[in-house]
């Protein structure tokens, strides 16, 4: 994957790995490196867009 083919296309970019093998700090350095450039950008872990899509939505429905 090439900076210019993410930014340039405005996509979302997720990295599905096993534990410990570098996606925070590959994406963290892709993010600096799209900041360096000008573009803005948002880090989030599946966690909390799984508390923003619940929260939205009126929170999680209990069984």
């Amino acid at each position: 994957m090439h900076l210019g083919q993410v930014v340039v296309g405005k996509e979302n970019v997720i990295f599905l790995r096993p534990l410990g093998t570098g996606k925070t700090l590959f994406t963290t350095s892709l993010g600096i490196r799209a900041c360096q450039a000008g573009h803005r950008v948002a880090f989030v872990i599946a966690a909390q867009w799984v508390t923003r899509l619940a929260a939205a939505h009126g929170g999680f429905a209990r069984r």
